[in-house]
Parts: C-alpha cells; structure tokens; sequence
C-alpha cells in the first residue's frame, strides 16, 4: 500500500496485543495504536477488536455510523459470536489459533478497501482542475458550518469570489491559460483559508466561496483583503480587464445563526458580490446578516 494508513486496536490482552504488533511489523506505511476501551482515534482506518472489548465497547455505536471498517479477534471462537459480529457491520471476524500471515493478509485486504473507499469519497467531493472541494461539498458544509455556529453560538461567514472579466480572458489567451489562471487563484484561496476547519470550494466556472466557521466579520474582512493582496502580487496579465491584470471581486457575509437559514445566507453573500461587482469589481463588499436580515430575505 502506498497510502499511510492507521490500525487502531482495541484489546484486553498484553499477549493479543503483542501478536497483532507481529503482524504489521516491518509493514511500511503503517501505524499501530493502543487505544482505551471507548476512545476513538479520528484518523483510524481500521479498528481491531477482542471479543471481550468489543462486546462492552461504547465505541461499537459509533463506528456504525462511521465509513471505518472495524474487525474482531476471538482467541474462544464461537457461531454465535461471528454472526453478531457481521449482523452489526463488521468487516471480518478472526478465529483462534491464528495464523500470522493469513491474519496479516486480512488486514491489509481491509486497509486497502478502505483506501480505495477514502479515494473514490475524496474524488466525488473535489473540482478535478483546481483540487478544492466541488459545489456538492460546499453546499454539504455550508449546512454543517450552520448548525456548528448554532451549537456553539459563534458567528460565521461566507465569502463568496468571482473572477472579473473571465471572458475576455478566455477569449484573449485562450481555455487552457484560463484553466492555469483558475488554478493559480485557487492556489490563493486555499493559502488563505488554510485553517483546519476552513472550506474552499469551487463552486462554478470562474466562481469560488469559502466558509470561514467561528469566524467574524473582522476576521473574515482580513481573509478576503489578504486575497486581493496575494493575487495582485501574482499579477496575472490580463489585457482584456480595465485593471490590466487578473483581479477578483468578493462578497462576505457574516452571519449569527439562529435559525434554518443557510439558503438567505448564501443569498445575501451573493448580494454583497453583486454591489462589489456593480461598484466596479476589484473589491471586497461585506453585510452582516442578522436575524431580521435572514427574514427580509425570506419574503
């Protein structure tokens, strides 16, 4: 496998434990973690468990509601133990004596489901010219990024980013270098909403957003001015555009969610592109969107 790929055990056993690390030693590219009876390790691809801990585990809930597949070793192997495994989603279910390397082979036919899995998942969310995320994951995030805020009764934006005169640069230098210039500025934004929670996307032809999660609007503000500054230093020729070079508009909006009103949200980052656009591009427009905004969007 040439993806790395966590193993996270879950096993009462010293001497279980010690078998499983002879398993995946000198196996490149894989890592091995210890972990307590009901935690989960975020980035595990694979969860082995005993029979002993996996039938108390609180855990087991929550890999069912999860993409990572889990397997049981039972040192007493029964009928009865091997159909609840499966009948509950298990991926695998290994019967003492164990066999070092028929077990290493079930282990790494896992993993490299799982990888396949991961990679056809990240496909089906990425814009495959830039490599940010597509429309379907922004619209994905936009609602998560909404009930997040909600919980945590923070505020959050959206910034919204149009390239100006895309046309005439397509037109003048042709689709591949528009492909190349599109790709340059995603380069930007990805730059700049480069925390871990951030989302950049593209979400149209010349059309990208970013969702900045508990982040004001003079946090937001300082993100989309870092834009505008970022891509005026690549100085993008562009002898199609009144500015000479390749220069974006955008339009924030920052937002305290108290209701379900992603769709308003959207709409009025939309609107404050517009007024960027409408004042003569090359700009950033911001709005706050409070509760009586949200309403008037609604009518």
């Amino acid at each position: 496998m040439k993806d790395s790929s966590v193993i996270q055990v879950c096993v009462a056993s010293d001497h279980l434990m010690s078998e499983i690390e002879t398993w995946v030693s000198g196996w490149q590219g894989v890592e091995l973690i210890s972990a307590p009876l009901g935690k989960a390790v975020e980035q595990a691809h694979l969860v082995v468990f005993d029979w002993q801990t996996y039938a108390q585990s609180p855990l087991v809930a929550k890999l069912k509601a999860s993409q990572c597949p889990w397997i049981v070793l039972s040192e007493a192997p029964t009928t009865e133990q091997e159909l609840q495994v499966l009948a509950e989603g298990g991926a695998d279910y290994l019967r003492a004596p164990f066999d070092s390397a028929v077990s290493r082979l079930r282990l790494h036919l896992h993993l490299n489901r799982k990888q396949a899995f991961d990679r056809l998942a990240s496909l089906s969310v990425t814009d495959p010219l830039t490599g940010l995320y597509n429309r379907r994951k922004f619209d994905e995030e936009v609602v998560q990024c909404w009930k997040q805020s909600q919980r945590d009764k923070t505020p959050c934006s959206m910034v919204l980013v149009d390239v100006d005169y895309f046309k005439g640069f397509n037109d003048h230098y042709g689709h591949l270098e528009g492909d190349r210039c599109l790709q340059h500025i995603a380069s930007v934004l990805a730059e700049c909403g480069a925390r871990p929670r951030d989302i950049v996307a593209r979400i149209g032809g010349e059309e990208f957003a970013l969702l900045l999660p508990a982040t004001p609007l003079q946090g937001a503000q300082r993100v989309a001015e870092r834009i505008l500054k970022r891509l005026s230093r690549l100085d993008i020729p562009h002898e199609a555009s009144p500015f000479g070079m390749v220069t974006v508009s955008l339009g924030l909006s920052e937002a305290l969610p108290e209701g379900a009103y992603t769709e308003q949200w959207q709409r009025s980052a939309d609107e404050a592109l517009y007024r960027a656009k409408h004042n003569g591009r090359n700009q950033l427009v911001s709005v706050q969107m409070t509760q009586s905004a949200a309403l008037q969007f609604a009518q």
